[in-house]
């Protein structure tokens, strides 16, 4: 999407992690153009890998991991279904007793997937929130916040799990009894309750931040540039010990002139993949914590909530 500081390779490996660039399929734009709060906002609830630095574990901002694989998974998912209602509505002779109950029956598993999901952003939000703070009571308490709805989570994982038992219980009393096929229809029906558990929501949250950025990117052309222009912002932190300073496509990591004062000035939104690139020419792990603790402050403090 931006362009790299030459030298870096596509695959930045922080312990046991690998930060694979050619993972993060996000959405592109313009480098003059930042998204507006609302979209970005909207970043939480793509999928995402975290992201380990040294001590410092990010739960990740700015970055959508798998985008493509979950397309195809939601592929997968529109022709199982297709052939599931096709298989049912057959059994019942494209009656009304047999149409109209699987239709709504794949209507409410999309509703419940997305319901699933909508936990997870405030969720991230939350986890992020904790990063970002130098307030250890405040980070316990957005820590505690980031675990609410897990209660629902698990209820609207087991109903979009008894929807495919039902499917597969109306299939077995439409053929009037448990033909053969029968088994491959249960199968075909847990491996849909299984992706849109997995998947949906992921790749609805991807498909709207796209389109929200999409829209602003186009309100940007039509206001010459102006409605969403990119905005600079710096953050300060401190280190005893040299840190290696680095441009990044428009972002920079610099030292205050003979101080340990350190900025981190960006223009626009910092990705998470820019974030790694500024840790991996750190020469330790101990800088590469200090570093990534202080970019997770400017991605939240500064971008999202500045």
């Amino acid at each position: 999407m931006f362009e790299q500081n030459a030298g870096l390779a596509d695959s930045i490996y922080f312990g046991t992690l690998e930060f694979n660039q050619n993972d993060c399929n996000m959405p592109t734009f313009p480098t003059n153009f930042e998204p507006s709060k609302e979209s970005m906002h909207k970043w939480f609830g793509t999928r995402k890998k975290p992201m380990v630095f040294g001590a410092v574990e990010l739960p990740g901002v700015f970055q959508t991991h798998a985008y493509s694989s979950d397309t195809l998974r939601i592929a997968i998912v529109i022709v199982l279904e297709l052939i599931g209602a096709f298989a049912v509505m057959s059994a019942g002779g494209f009656s009304l007793r047999a149409t109209v109950p699987i239709l709504f029956a794949i209507i409410v598993d999309v509703f419940l997937a997305i319901q699933l999901h909508s936990f997870l952003p405030q969720r991230l939000a939350n986890k992020n929130q904790a990063k970002a703070t130098d307030d250890p009571a405040l980070a316990k308490r957005f820590d505690e916040l980031s675990k609410k709805g897990k209660l629902l989570e698990w209820i609207y994982s087991f109903l979009i799990v008894l929807i495919g038992l039902i499917k597969g219980l109306g299939y077995i009393i439409l053929v009037r009894g448990p033909e053969p096929q029968a088994i491959l229809m249960f199968f075909i029906f847990f491996i849909i309750a299984i992706l849109h558990i997995t998947t949906t929501g992921f790749w609805f949250a991807e498909f709207n931040l796209r389109n929200s950025i999409s829209k602003e990117v186009k309100e940007n052309v039509l206001s010459l540039g102006q409605k969403y222009a990119a905005k600079e912002r710096i953050s300060s932190f401190t280190s005893d010990v040299p840190i290696t300073v680095i441009n990044i496509a428009r972002h920079r990591l610099i030292r205050v002139e003979n101080s340990n004062q350190y900025q981190i000035i960006t223009l626009g939104v910092l990705t998470d993949h820019e974030l790694a690139s500024m840790v991996a020419v750190q020469p330790n792990v101990m800088l590469q914590s200090a570093v990534a603790t202080a970019c997770i402050k400017h991605q939240i403090q500064n971008i999202l909530l500045g």
